[in-house]
């Protein structure tokens, strides 16, 4: 988790925002321009598959909610 959001903070075109207030707990907020975009695509794609599985794998430690705001 911490790499990618270190390889997705060190690209151009992409703002990243998050915090892990308590052990265990993460968010993350991503603001993009065209530039960033199909690298967060695939970043995103990525993050999400993997933590999918974990929380299949484990439902009494990891639970993964997506929040998404469309973009106009």
């Amino acid at each position: 988790m911490r790499s990618a959001l270190r390889a997705l903070s060190g690209r151009k075109g992409i703002v990243i925002r998050g915090e892990a207030p308590e052990p265990g707990l993460l968010w993350l907020e991503a603001d993009y321009t065209a530039e960033g975009r199909e690298f967060l695509s695939a970043a995103g794609v990525f993050l999400t598959e993997g933590l999918a599985s974990i929380a299949e794998e484990f439902p009494d430690y990891c639970k993964l909610i997506i929040r998404t705001e469309r973009r106009t």
